[in-house]
């Protein structure tokens, strides 16, 4: 008996897009049925990726997997920002341990998520309502088409720091490379607070103290 190389798999040359049966948020039409992932499954493709940020249960995976025999099912992605760690990685287990080597998860951040938080803590602060910040934010080379509430993908780019954990200590570390001495770390959203602590902690070489 072999064991499936998941950490590696063979992905096919060529794989159909789509999106999970529950999505709501846009009308892109009638999602992929099980009986058609057998039918792309037919016509030699690998992989059905699914986008769309789909829930942490994973569930959607299920039926397209169990209606297939080769076929590969893949996220792209999952985003962190709205599933959980924890039913991600148990849905993963669950549904890998039915299908080995079948199932890729793919996780990240959606760009327009990220952004979307800035903008909502920079609604709530007023930054682009009072006159000393805009002056400030002018001083810093931001334009007045910049500065228009809410604030444009520059400007968030520029004062909101995501992406992978090293991506982030990078962003930081270009602080102190420029001559700050401390740099405080204001999490977003605030309820990842310790999460988000442990993760970068590593990547901003920072050592852990004896308990």
């Amino acid at each position: 008996m072999t064991t499936p190389d998941t950490a590696t798999p063979d992905l096919g040359s060529f794989g159909a897009w789509t999106f999970p049966p529950n999505a709501s948020y846009r009308d892109f039409g009638l999602r992929v049925t099980p009986g058609q992932a057998r039918e792309i499954e037919r016509l030699g493709y690998g992989t059905l990726w699914v986008t769309g940020s789909p829930p942490a249960e994973l569930s959607f995976a299920e039926p397209f997997l169990e209606s297939t025999t080769a076929l590969k099912v893949a996220t792209g992605v999952v985003n962190i920002w709205s599933a959980d760690a924890k039913p991600v990685a148990e849905s993963f287990h669950r549904i890998n341990t039915a299908y080995p080597g079948r199932f890729v998860l793919g996780i990240g951040a959606r760009t327009d998520s990220a952004r979307a938080v800035g903008r909502k803590v920079l609604d709530g602060y007023n930054y682009l309502g009072f006159t000393n910040y805009v002056s400030n934010f002018k001083r810093l080379g931001f334009t007045d088409a910049d500065l228009i509430p809410p604030g444009s993908d520059k400007l968030v780019d520029a004062l909101i720091a995501y992406g992978t954990p090293d991506e982030i200590a990078k962003r930081l570390g270009e602080h102190l490379r420029a001559g700050a001495n401390h740099v405080v770390i204001q999490v977003l959203p605030y309820t990842q607070l310790l999460p988000t602590l442990a993760e970068l902690a590593g990547p901003l070489g920072l050592k852990a103290r004896a308990a």
